[in-house]
């Protein structure tokens, strides 16, 4: 299950940041914001200084997290460690949230962002929406599997 997406500006600054579930809802606020995004950002420069690459995935005992980065900015999703989801179908997920607010920010001066997107509501229920209808789908697809394995 999807907790929470957060979209980052190549800085580490949330552009937004989306609660899925209750437990993230009453967790999240601009001060975990700034220190979670300021986490990726930085696990992110690490990984590029030290030449070991991009940083894509990691698990915590909680959560597992996956990053993808664009040009504009980074995407991270946040699924419980109940979630069979693998990075390929999650990457899926992340084009699907990219197209979303791209369009959007297209119209935003970054460099000059002050921390509020006109459209949040907007693209917070976008991005709901969209969670909920691609892990329905996965939910049927790993239900179909299940079913063609046992006949």
């Amino acid at each position: 299950m999807i907790d929470s997406v957060y979209y980052l500006l190549p800085s580490g600054i949330p552009i937004l940041s989306v609660p899925i579930n209750e437990q993230f809802e009453n967790a999240l606020n601009d001060d975990t914001d700034l220190l979670f995004s300021g986490m990726i950002h930085a696990i992110s420069n690490f990984m590029n200084e030290i030449a070991v690459g991009e940083a894509r995935a990691f698990q915590t005992d909680k959560f597992n997290i996956f990053i993808s980065t664009k040009s504009s900015f980074t995407l991270v999703v946040i699924a419980g460690l109940d979630t069979k989801t693998k990075e390929n179908e999650l990457e899926e997920l992340a084009k699907e949230l990219v197209s979303q607010i791209a369009p959007y920010l297209l119209d935003v001066n970054l460099s000059l962002f002050s921390g509020e997107l006109p459209f949040a509501d907007e693209l917070t229920s976008k991005v709901r929406k969209s969670i909920k209808k691609w892990e329905s789908e996965n939910q049927n697809s790993a239900a179909s599997k299940l079913k063609k394995s046992l006949w």
